[in-house]
């Protein structure tokens, strides 16, 4: 069950770079980033806290 986790933290990081590489040059840039990395965050948080419970 581990593995979801690691998945999930992989497709976060894919999505977050592909992210910045696109919306790099927009001006509301870094409210984008600062809300995929809370969301990459938040979400792993429950899948990790949802793993402990089992």
């Amino acid at each position: 069950m581990k593995n979801i986790l690691i998945v999930s933290a992989i497709i976060w990081v894919v999505v977050i770079l592909l992210a910045s590489y696109l919306y790099s040059d927009t001006e509301n840039y870094k409210y984008l980033f600062g809300v995929l990395l809370v969301a990459a965050g938040l979400q792993n948080a429950l899948i990790y806290n949802a793993l402990e419970k089992q």
